[in-house]
C-alpha cells in the first residue's frame, strides 16, 4: 500500500472523479478529509470507505471560500501533524467562474479607456496582481 501513514485532503470528494480517487486513495491506505458544499453525499462515500475498511473523515467546505480553507487544513495539520496530499476535484464552472470574473473586468475597464486613448492616439493601461503568486515575486 503506498499511501499508508499519508494524510489527503479531497476537495469535491463527492462528485464522480473526486469519490473515485477517494476510494483509490483510501485502498492504498491513506487517511482522508472529504470536503464538499454538502455533507450528504460526503457522508455515503465516507460510509463505503469505512466499510471497506479505510479511513475517512467528512466535512463541510467550499473550496472557493479562501478562509474556511484555511481553518479547514490548519484544523487538520493540529489534529493530524501533516497534510500529503491535497487534491481538488473542482467542476469546470467553479474553476472558471473566478477566471471570467477577471477577465470581465479587465475586458470592460482597458475597453472603456482605450476608446479614449485611441482619439488621443496615448495612454496606458495597467493591470495589478494585488496579491501575486509567489511564483511571480521571486
Amino acid at each position: 500500500m503506498l499511501l499508508i501513514d499519508k494524510n489527503a485532503i479531497i476537495y469535491g470528494a463527492a462528485g464522480s472523479l473526486g469519490s473515485a480517487i477517494a476510494k483509490g486513495f483510501a485502498k492504498e491506505g491513506a487517511r482522508l478529509f472529504l470536503a464538499g458544499r454538502t455533507l450528504a453525499p460526503l457522508e455515503e462515500i465516507a460510509k463505503e470507505i469505512i466499510a471497506n475498511g479505510g479511513m475517512a473523515e467528512i466535512a463541510a467546505v467550499d473550496a472557493l471560500d479562501e478562509k474556511a480553507v484555511k481553518v479547514y487544513v490548519d484544523t487538520i495539520m493540529q489534529k493530524h501533524g501533516h497534510v500529503d496530499i491535497s487534491f481538488n476535484a473542482m467542476a469546470t464552472d467553479d474553476f472558471m467562474r473566478p477566471l471570467q470574473s477577471i477577465m470581465q473586468s479587465q475586458f470592460i475597464t482597458a475597453s472603456a479607456a482605450a476608446k479614449h486613448m485611441i482619439k488621443q492616439s496615448s495612454g496606458v493601461y495597467f493591470f495589478l496582481l494585488l496579491h501575486p503568486p509567489a511564483s511571480l515575486t521571486r
